[in-house]
């Protein structure tokens, strides 16, 4: 674990990768918590996206390589909306994004800061 470690704190290009990564799953992550707030299964977005459901699991399994489009596209399924605040970070906040929760009269506005 410490090799690991080490090695995160010289190269400055694997933690620009890590931290693209750990953005990414963060994404990732409040999607899925919105599905399952909201009660919908994975066959029933994959039916709004058009999508097999294979194709949802692996958006949710991936990592890595999820472009903004598709995030945006699930996002949009689930009556959500990415919403991004550029500024200075606060202390321990690495990804200044928010998961706005629209669309349902019956939902409160949920956001989550990553």
């Amino acid at each position: 674990m410490s090799y690991i470690n080490d090695l995160q704190n010289q190269d400055p290009k694997l933690q620009d990768e890590l931290a693209d990564e750990h953005f990414v799953l963060n994404l990732v992550d409040q999607l899925h918590r919105s599905m399952l707030l909201q009660g919908i299964r994975k066959a029933d977005l994959a039916k709004r996206l058009g999508w097999s459901r294979p194709a949802v699991t692996h958006f949710f399994d991936a990592s890595g390589n999820i472009g903004v489009r598709r995030l945006r596209q699930v996002a949009r399924a689930l009556n959500c909306e990415l919403v991004c605040q550029i500024g200075v970070p606060k202390k321990n906040l690495e990804a200044p994004w928010q998961l706005v929760v629209t669309g349902q009269p019956d939902w409160r506005e949920a956001r989550w800061v990553c």
